[in-house]
C-alpha cells in the first residue's frame, strides 16, 4: 500500500493548489515500474472532495530533474490535500508548492484615515496658494 501525506494550512482556512513540482527518484535498475503515478486528492471545505493525477517518467540516469505540474481549478477552496504516491517509500520529491489562498477581502479604515488626510492638506495648501495670488 502507498503511503499518504496530508497538508493543510495553520490557521485551518481554506486555500487553492496552483502547482507543484515533483521529481522522481528511482531508476530502471531498482525493481518499481518505469513511472510513478502521485494522486492529489483535495478536500473541499464544503465537503467534497477532488482528485488530479500525475505521472512522473522515470529517470535512467543523471540527477532528478524537477517538473512542474499544474493543477485544475476545481483545486481550490479546500481544506487539506492528501497526496498519494503509487510506490512504498521515498521515491519521489516534491518542491516549489505553488499556493493561491483564498482570502475574504475586508476594508481597512486605519488605511484610509492617513491617505485622507494627506488629500486635506494638499488641497488646504493648494487653496491657500490660490488665494495669496488673487
Amino acid at each position: 500500500m502507498a503511503r499518504s501525506f496530508i497538508s493543510r494550512k495553520n490557521d485551518g482556512g481554506a486555500f487553492a493548489l496552483d502547482a507543484i513540482d515533483l521529481t522522481f527518484l528511482g531508476n530502471h535498475s531498482v525493481d518499481i515500474d518505469p513511472a510513478l503515478d502521485v494522486r492529489f486528492i483535495g478536500n473541499l471545505r464544503s465537503g467534497g472532495q477532488v482528485f488530479n493525477d500525475f505521472v512522473i517518467p522515470a529517470r535512467t540516469s543523471g540527477p532528478p530533474v524537477f517538473a512542474t505540474h499544474a493543477f485544475d481549478s476545481t483545486f481550490s477552496d479546500l481544506e487539506s490535500v492528501d497526496i498519494q504516491p503509487s510506490c512504498t517509500s521515498g521515491c519521489y520529491v516534491f518542491s516549489n508548492v505553488q499556493l493561491d489562498a483564498v482570502v475574504t477581502a475586508a476594508p481597512e479604515p486605519a488605511s484610509l484615515t492617513p491617505l485622507a488626510t494627506g488629500l486635506a492638506g494638499v488641497l488646504g495648501v493648494g487653496i491657500t496658494r490660490r488665494r495669496r495670488h488673487q
